[in-house]
């Protein structure tokens, strides 16, 4: 049986929300890395519900104003990720910034598994398939470009390999 395309959503949204847990239980240490990857999960799955689930479901809904609802609060935490970022861990804005983008996005997925996506479910199988095929091959890809070294901000010259130190030119 095919993976649905809600099914592979809400596990997206149960992976963040348990890095969300995780930045919760984690040292000063710790965070920054959650947090670059938080972010690097939230921008994939941004861009797969902006591409391709968010067209179908305006297709589908009767009430549009939750598409576009949904879109702004992208940009919101699109913004919040920008700032993020752009400043340093120690920066007291880094720990409230994220914080923010946490209460954002768990309102999201609230509204979005309520909402949107017994909606989608409703689609037609064919196009879920369809759909559910071209999400995973467009995860892959996004996941490749993000987390090949192309990191965003502050810290694209940094690894985790390394420890964080430039290398010696």
């Amino acid at each position: 049986v095919p993976v649905k395309p809600s099914q592979m959503l809400k596990r997206d949204h149960d992976e963040v929300k348990q890095l969300f847990k995780q930045f919760e239980d984690a040292s000063a240490r710790e965070q920054p890395g959650i947090v670059e990857e938080v972010i690097k999960q939230l921008t994939v799955h941004a861009q797969l519900e902006e591409q391709l689930v968010y067209p179908q479901l305006r297709e589908i809904v009767k009430e549009q104003d939750i598409v576009a609802e949904a879109v702004e609060e992208h940009h919101v935490a699109k913004m919040l990720i920008d700032e993020i970022s752009s400043l340093e861990p120690d920066d007291e804005r880094y720990t409230a910034k994220f914080t923010v983008l946490m209460e954002s996005v768990q309102h999201h997925i609230r509204e979005e598994e309520k909402e949107m996506l017994p909606q989608l479910d409703k689609a037609d199988q064919g196009m879920q398939d369809q759909m559910a095929e071209q999400m995973e091959q467009q995860k892959q890809q996004l996941l490749a470009a993000e987390g090949g070294g192309a990191r965003r901000g502050r810290s694209a010259s940094r690894s985790e390999d390394d420890g964080g130190r430039q290398p010696a030119d």
